[in-house]
C-alpha cells in the first residue's frame, strides 16, 4: 500500500487546491489580527499608564507653602492621619505613587510640606522657588548638592533597627523665595540606604570620608519646603520629613515595599 504524501491528507481535511490557499490565508490574517490587537493593548495599556502618572505629576506641582490645608485636600483627597504636634496639626496623605506630609498652622496655613515618592519610576522634578535649581525625586543623589552646603543636617536610627532618616536643610536665598528647603531620604520611601556611615550608628561624629561615600551613594526620595516654622520647633518635635515607619505599619503598606 502506497504511503499518501502528507500535502495530500491537509489538502483533504482543509479542502482542495484553492481552499488549501484559502485556508492558509485566513489563517495568516487571523494572526495578523491577534498581533494587532495584542500591539493596541500594549499601547492603550502604556499609554493610560503614562498618562496617570503625568497625572499625579502634576499634583505634586499644585502643592505651595503658605495655602490653606483645604487645598491640599483637593489636590490630595482625604488624609489617612492628622497628629498633633507642638501646636501644629500634621497631615499625612497617600496615593499610589507619593506620600505627602504638610504641617498646618493654627490659622490653617500650610507652614510645612514634605513629598516622599514610593514608586521607583515616578520621579518628579522639584524645583527651588523660582530658581533653574531643581532635584529629581529618585534620581538626585546627595552628592549632586555639591555647590550648596547645608546649614543643618538631621540624621536618626531607627527604634526598630537600621536607620530611618537623614535629611539636609539649605538656603537659596531669593532663588528659593528666602524659604528652607529639606532634602532626604526616609527609609520608609522607595529606595534603601546602600551604605551607613558608623558613626550614624553610633552617634559619634560624622566621618567626613563615610560621609562623602554615603552622599555619593544615596538619592534623595524626600523633598521639603520649610515656610514660618523654626528649625528648633522641628527639633524639639523631633519631626520626621515624610511618613514615619509606624503610620507605614498601619497603613500595611510596609507589606508592599517588602514582598512586591
Amino acid at each position: 500500500m502506497s504511503s499518501i504524501p502528507s500535502t495530500e491528507v491537509i489538502k483533504t481535511i482543509i479542502g482542495g487546491p484553492s481552499d488549501f490557499g484559502a485556508g492558509w490565508i485566513i489563517i495568516l490574517i487571523s494572526s495578523f489580527i491577534t498581533i494587532a490587537l495584542a500591539v493596541v493593548g500594549l499601547y492603550k495599556w502604556g499609554y493610560e499608564k503614562i498618562n496617570e502618572r503625568r497625572k499625579f505629576l502634576q499634583k505634586t506641582l499644585l502643592l505651595v507653602i503658605g495655602t490653606n490645608i483645604e487645598n491640599f485636600k483637593v489636590v490630595l483627597g482625604s488624609p489617612v492621619f492628622i497628629n498633633k504636634i507642638g501646636e501644629y496639626d500634621e497631615f499625612i496623605f497617600t496615593n499610589k505613587y507619593f506620600y505627602t506630609q504638610a504641617l498646618v498652622d493654627p490659622r490653617g496655613k500650610i507652614a510645612l510640606y514634605s513629598i516622599t515618592i514610593k514608586d521607583e519610576d515616578f520621579n518628579p522634578v522639584l524645583h527651588i522657588g523660582g530658581s533653574s535649581l531643581s532635584v529629581t525625586l529618585g534620581k538626585t543623589k546627595f552628592s549632586d548638592l555639591v555647590e550648596h552646603e547645608p546649614i543643618k543636617t538631621y540624621k536618626r536610627g531607627g527604634d526598630h533597627g537600621g536607620f530611618d532618616f537623614y535629611t539636609e536643610i539649605h538656603f537659596f536665598g531669593r532663588p528659593g523665595h528666602y524659604l528652607e528647603y529639606g532634602f532626604s531620604v526616609n527609609e520608609n520611601g522607595c529606595g534603601t540606604f546602600d551604605y551607613i556611615p558608623r558613626s550614624f550608628l553610633d552617634d559619634t561624629p560624622d566621618n567626613p570620608t563615610e560621609l562623602a561615600t554615603f552622599r555619593s551613594k544615596t538619592y534623595i526620595n524626600t523633598y521639603t519646603v520649610i515656610g514660618h516654622i523654626t528649625l528648633e520647633e522641628i527639633e524639639t518635635e523631633k519631626i520626621e520629613f515624610g511618613p514615619k515607619h509606624s503610620q507605614i505599619w498601619h497603613l500595611n503598606e510596609w507589606r508592599t515595599a517588602i514582598y512586591n
